[in-house]
């Protein structure tokens, strides 16, 4: 933002955030967190997700400095970046449970897809709105649509390539079809535990 009120809006949310920022163990510098260029915020060393990942307790405050990040850099971010940023505050307040918030900024960052991918993202996005909406029918659909993917030719090299940068186990076909599934095993469970696939160790209440 380089308007007069753009400075004003991200000072404001500067302030609002050191002073959010004393919760135990969640603390960070939020004038250097705002400061890196987007692929540093969401993957780098620093960023969102080191976070998120420091205990369960900081992924709420890990959504609000999302949400500051694209409130403050919003203008310049491609429409890919925009979509990402909206879903993960999204999946970092679904965890948290705020299944309302989370689903209106997933939608949001459906909504900016800017086309299909060939690994059918929309299918997965559909399926983890649905199952914050908790429609189960419309998760199943989703499921069943992603399922139905067949797999291109440029999928092997794809996945060499994300297995090297992330130093993870090859997905499987279709991808995120693990989580998919495990949202509709566990569709009486929290978010948190469907999406990392806890869930199917544990018997239903």
């Amino acid at each position: 933002m380089t308007t007069a009120f753009g400075r004003v809006l991200q000072a404001a949310v500067l302030v609002g955030l050191m002073a959010g920022v004393a919760h135990a163990g969640c603390s960070y510098d939020a004038k250097a967190e705002l400061a890196l260029a987007y692929d540093a915020f969401d993957e780098g060393a620093g960023g969102w997700r080191v976070l998120a990942n420091r205990d369960d307790s900081c992924k709420g405050v890990a959504a609000d400095l999302i949400a500051a990040y694209r409130t403050a850099h919003w203008a310049t971010l491609t429409r890919d970046q925009r979509s990402e940023v909206l879903w993960h505050e999204g999946q970092t307040r679904a965890w948290r449970g705020d299944y309302r918030r989370a689903s209106a900024l997933m939608r949001q960052s459906r909504d900016l897809l800017s086309s299909d991918d060939g690994i059918g993202r929309r299918f997965y996005d559909d399926a983890t709105i649905a199952f914050l909406e908790r429609d189960h029918i419309a998760l199943r659909r989703a499921k069943a649509a992603l399922e139905a993917m067949p797999e291109p030719a440029w999928n092997v090299a794809a996945t060499q390539r994300f297995v090297a940068k992330y130093h993870v186990p090859a997905p499987t076909w279709p991808v995120n079809h693990d989580v998919v599934d495990s949202l509709d095993a566990c569709f009486e469970r929290p978010y948190s535990e469907a999406y990392a696939l806890s869930c199917h160790a544990k018997p239903a209440p």
